[in-house]
């Protein structure tokens, strides 16, 4: 017992520990992401939009519940942070090109494109960054819901095979 009780502790300890530093890194990431609320709008409709409806259509799956929880869990993550930075490091390598080969001609069009394509993506970045932040707090939400529900259904089933004096000893009702 007193193995199982340190066991229970120390299972209760990373949990708490996990959630604080889960929690530090969101607030940390939230403190330096400069948000707006169009980039918001624009990464909830992207998440709602980029797998959902495609997966409800496909007959694939035994019902819709399931094509549903398919289409639903695909968060934004990883993959996007090492697509976006692939994209600027080749983009810059390009207008690095432009500088040395334009360099010559002092045009205005080119400063201009430089400059426009600097502001684009900064933008793009603060764009993947909340599209990320959405979709973690989008689909951790619903994982719980999901989670808890599912217990609950669970439980609600247990309950269907316990006899009355079963019931009445556990104080369920």
């Amino acid at each position: 017992p007193l193995i199982v009780e340190n066991h229970k502790d120390s299972h209760l300890f990373y949990e708490i520990l996990d959630i604080l530093i889960n929690s530090m890194f969101f607030l940390l990431f939230g403190y330096f992401l400069n948000i707006s609320y169009q980039f918001i709008i624009l990464s909830v409709v992207l998440i709602l939009l980029k797998r959902l409806p495609i997966f409800l259509l496909l007959p694939l799956f035994r019902n819709k519940r399931e094509r549903f929880f398919i289409g639903w869990y695909g968060p934004i993550g990883v993959g996007a942070l090492f697509f976006f930075s692939h994209f600027k490091h080749e983009l810059l390598e390009h207008i690095d090109h432009l500088k040395i080969e334009y360099k010559s001609i002092n045009s205005k069009f080119i400063n201009d494109f430089i400059k426009h394509t600097s502001e684009c993506l900064t933008n793009c970045e603060k764009f993947v960054n909340t599209a990320i932040l959405c979709s973690v707090l989008l689909h951790g939400t619903t994982a719980v819901i999901i989670h808890l529900t599912l217990r609950r259904k669970n439980k609600a089933e247990e309950l269907l095979y316990v006899s009355e004096s079963e019931v009445e000893e556990s104080g369920v009702y």
